[in-house]
């Protein structure tokens, strides 16, 4: 093996290592206010996390402030080299036991189910780097700022875009009194503005969540963040 080949190879084993090397941690929970136009406070969330044996589990929870059901989303899937994998997501509310909306996704026939419990389900072949609505933002964290910009299709259970994420200017924000660095991908796409704040001195986590839309735009910002390495 000359010299130049050696080099080669060991290149290409440490940037598969560093892809392995996902910054997520085996669990963490984040606590939310839930803000109608970035004042208003309308409810708390909180999303617990746990990767085991590479496979996670995300559950997020919604409560409202004074009305309104609790919203509740939980996403299985698989971990590898390309990030989260997503197995099946969906959404309950209050103490309901049937989802009202769930997704499947098949990676081995690369085929995808979803839609409302009352209706007959869509299927679609399913795009390559497919993440569900819950789940798409710990796909985000999982690339951190290895890449300047992405093409993610997500699945809400209901319909299904393509987003094309870009990373701005990193910036800072506030998680209670202490200050934290943040780097923040971008999505805007037909009057629509997506945004999703990582911290990457927190395991690269969710600290602050932006949608805007014609009508509303609605934020979450973490108010606690409690991580358990692996």
């Amino acid at each position: 093996m000359t010299v130049r080949h050696l080099l080669s190879t060991l290149t290409a084993i440490l940037l598969t290592s560093h892809v392995l090397a996902s910054t997520l941690p085996a669990r963490a929970r984040i606590q939310y206010d839930v803000l109608y136009n970035g004042k208003l406070k309308i409810g708390t969330a909180e999303q617990s996390w746990s990767l085991d044996d590479k496979h996670y589990t995300l559950e997020t929870r919604l409560k409202p402030s004074l009305f309104g059901p609790t919203i509740r989303y939980i996403s299985h899937g698989r971990m590898d080299s390309q990030g989260l994998i997503p197995e099946d997501y969906a959404e309950f509310r209050n103490q309901e036991g049937s989802p009202r909306v769930s997704a499947r996704f098949d990676s081995t026939a690369h085929t995808l189910q979803f839609g409302d419990r009352d209706d007959k389900p869509q299927t679609l072949s399913m795009p390559k780097g497919i993440q569900d609505i819950n789940a798409f933002i710990f796909q985000l964290s999982w690339i951190g700022d290895h890449r300047e910009a992405i093409d993610m299709p997500v699945n809400t259970g209901r319909k299904q875009k393509q987003h094309r994420f870009t990373l701005q200017t990193p910036g800072s924000t506030r998680l209670g009194e202490q200050k934290v660095l943040t780097r923040v991908w971008q999505s805007r796409d037909n009057g629509e503005n997506t945004e999703v704040w990582l911290a990457p001195e927190l395991g690269n986590l969710p600290i602050r969540l932006i949608r805007q839309d014609d009508s509303k735009e609605l934020w979450l910002i973490a108010t606690k963040i409690e991580i358990d390495t692996p």
